[in-house]
């Protein structure tokens, strides 16, 4: 059963929207620039880039917010091209506001703005950590920190999920969701289809294929310009912690970004672990070492390193 809140802004976007004519062709010759721009046969400058993407956040897109619940397992990695263990875990979480200044272009980042890149996991088995280590791109002889964290026992993260009206039109639920989540968002969308033209409606699924889309290209041409604008977007407000989008890697598996605020006050950093990365097969499949378990001293925000060779991935 959808929220009278819910409701009510699609009433509202449908009054505004169903009045005009040829919208989905409009969407679609926004997105069409934006991916000519991306592969870089077009030019484009930062204020062209911002204004169609706020134009396809701003009228074609439905975003909701999913509460993640306590005791969700969260892991980031870090690479070092020598043999390294973190000792402060600020080293492993994200970059502090004052270095800043290292912080570069990322996929849900502009320069210079910290953000949270970790996994979404659901147990210690390691598939959590072959997912991890191919965000980084780690590659064989480089050393991969890890720090697993949860959500704290009070508290909720609040994210979005991008595209996910594109995997409702596909009939492909994220193994990771629940079926009542599941259905909650296609009652949305039923509800969308119910209420706007027919061309309108197009306008929204072009909306959402695209951000599904680019968000799980590799990087290449001017991808980062276009896809790293999308985070302080969506982010916009306080209710709102961070974006959920599926790994460029490893087909379907959750991979979410925080606001550095949101890790501050709910997150609980549980323990570290430093692996030997020997070999990368691809498809996010890898044979690395676990050389260290790190435990975590929360009141110095320090980690404590043993030695470990027993266990391999």
């Amino acid at each position: 059963m959808l929220e009278t809140k819910v409701k009510k802004l699609i009433d509202e976007k449908a009054k505004d929207l169903n009045s005009q004519e040829n919208i989905a062709e409009c969407v679609s010759c926004i997105i069409r620039r934006l991916n000519e721009f991306i592969d870089e046969d077009i030019t484009l400058k930062d204020d062209e880039i911002k204004s169609y993407l706020d134009q396809l956040i701003g009228y074609f897109t439905t975003t909701l917010y999913l509460p993640l619940l306590p005791e969700l397992k969260i892991m980031r990695a870090r690479v070092f091209e020598e043999a390294y263990r973190a000792s402060d875990v600020n080293e492993l979480s994200y970059i502090p506001e004052a270095k800043k200044a290292c912080v570069t272009l990322g996929r849900l980042n502009l320069a210079e703005e910290p953000i949270y890149y970790g996994c979404i996991y659901f147990n210690e088995s390691w598939g959590g950590v072959n997912v991890a280590l191919s965000e980084v791109n780690a590659k064989p002889m480089q050393t991969v920190n890890i720090l697993r964290s949860e959500v704290t026992e009070d508290k909720e993260l609040n994210v979005c999920f991008i595209g996910i009206y594109d995997l409702i039109f596909r009939e492909a639920k994220p193994y990771f969701m629940t079926e009542d989540v599941f259905s909650y968002f296609k009652d949305v969308y039923g509800y969308q289809q119910e209420k706007y033209t027919e061309n309108v409606f197009l306008a929204h699924q072009l909306c959402d294929a695209f951000f599904l889309d680019i968000l799980r290209r590799r990087e290449h041409g001017n991808l980062y310009r276009v896809t790293s604008r999308l985070a302080g977007m969506f982010l916009e407000g306080d209710e709102v912690d961070g974006v959920v989008y599926t790994s460029v890697k490893a087909e379907g598996s959750p991979v979410i970004a925080l606001k550095t605020t949101a890790v501050d006050s709910k997150l609980c950093h549980k323990k570290a672990e430093s692996f030997l990365v020997k070999k990368d097969y691809g498809y996010a499949l890898y044979n690395a070492l676990l050389t260290a378990g790190g435990e975590i001293n929360s009141s110095e925000s320090t980690i404590v390193w043993k030695k470990q060779t027993t266990n391999k991935l």
